[in-house]
Formats: C-alpha cells, sequence, structure tokens
C-alpha cells in the first residue's frame, strides 16, 4: 500500500515537473518566434529607410531643367548686391548709365513712365548696354532686394522697382555666361572680374578723403 502511494506521488511530481517543463518550451518557443518577426520587421523598415534615402539621393542627383534668361537674371543680380554692384533708383541709373559705366540694364516693362522708359533705352542704345526688360515693377524690386522675407521665406512689402543697373558682376558663374551669350559676348575671367570690382570700390574711397 505504501508503495503503491509512494509510487503515484512520484508520478504526479513527474507529471507535473513534465507540464511545467513544456509550458517553458512553450514560452521560449514564442519568445524565439516574436523576436524573429521584429527581427523581420526591422529589416523590412530599415529596407524602406534604405529605398527613401536612395530616392532623395536620386532627387538631388536629378539634372537641373534648361538654364532660362529669368533664372539666370535673378542669380546675376544676387552675386552683384553680394559685391556692392547694383544701382537701383531712377536718379542713379540714368547717371551711371549718362556715364557708360553700366554692364547691364534691367528695366521694368509695366513702368509708368513711359519718359523715363524711352531715356533709359536711349542711353542703353548710345552707350551700348546690354538691356533686359521684364515684366513686372514687384517681381524687380523683390530680386534686388527690396522687401522682407517671412518666416517661410516667401517676399513681404516689396518696392517696386522700375529699374536696376549691374554696374559690377563681382564674380564670374555659368548664370552670368548665359545672360551675356545672349548678348553675343563671352563672360569675363574670374581675375578680370575681380579687378573689376576693385575698380568699382576706387571712387568711393577717393570720394571719402576728399
Amino acid at each position: 500500500g505504501i508503495n503503491a502511494e509512494y509510487m503515484g506521488t512520484t508520478t504526479r511530481k513527474i507529471n507535473q515537473q513534465s507540464e511545467r517543463y513544456l509550458r517553458n518550451e512553450t514560452m521560449a518557443d514564442s519568445d524565439t518566434v516574436m523576436k524573429t518577426e521584429d527581427k523581420k520587421e526591422d529589416k523590412k523598415e530599415d529596407k524602406k529607410d534604405d529605398k527613401k534615402d536612395e530616392k532623395k539621393d536620386e532627387k538631388k542627383e536629378e539634372p537641373k531643367g534648361p538654364m532660362d534668361v529669368i533664372s539666370a537674371l535673378k542669380e546675376v543680380l544676387k552675386r552683384s548686391i553680394a559685391h556692392d554692384g547694383l544701382l537701383k533708383g531712377i536718379r542713379e541709373c540714368v547717371k551711371c548709365l549718362e556715364h557708360g559705366d553700366a554692364k547691364l540694364c534691367v528695366l521694368a516693362s509695366n513702368c509708368s513712365e513711359a519718359n523715363y522708359v524711352k531715356l533709359v533705352e536711349a542711353l542703353c542704345a548710345e552707350h551700348k548696354t546690354h538691356l533686359i526688360k521684364v515684366h513686372d515693377l514687384k517681381e524687380l524690386g523683390e530680386w534686388v532686394g527690396l522687401c522682407k522675407y517671412d518666416a517661410e521665406g516667401k517676399a513681404r512689402k516689396v518696392v517696386k522697382c522700375s529699374c536696376c543697373i549691374v554696374k559690377s558682376y563681382g564674380e564670374v558663374s555659368d548664370e552670368l555666361a548665359f545672360i551675356l551669350n545672349s548678348f553675343g559676348q563671352t563672360a569675363p575671367t574670374p581675375a578680370a572680374a575681380v579687378a573689376d570690382t576693385k575698380k568699382q570700390q576706387i571712387p568711393l574711397l577717393s570720394n571719402k578723403l576728399v
């Protein structure tokens, strides 16, 4: 009777241990499966990120579209401003044209002063100054910096500009070459551009001394 009872107790213990072992094995298998699934998901996410990065790189590497006069002109004006080579306003522009110091003149076609337009055109023709006409006073005002920009980079409070003069290009660029080529002229060498900028600064210094 004792042996039978002992055997029964031992069997129950063995069964309990077996059940615990099986439960532990099942949990371990579940953890392994979950980890495997997580790894697969991570790999998928990594692949997606890699594809996104590749697409971004492709976008960056996309070649620029064909250059046009307006986009080239904007860049030329920007570089001229950076080197203090741009004049704005009727008096300044007319004076520069009369002295034959202007390299490029930009005139807004919708300027309300017809006599002013005729005068600028006549002076450009007389001194063989390159003349580019743009459509809008407000656009030209933005291009020459007569505005403020908001947090999104949009131009606000733009002041209209009828005419501007490039007295010094400042530096050679593809945009400058494009503009000059449209007039049948080749772009100056970088050394010539630097020398030209220095020449523009000499009168200002001499005026201060006088």
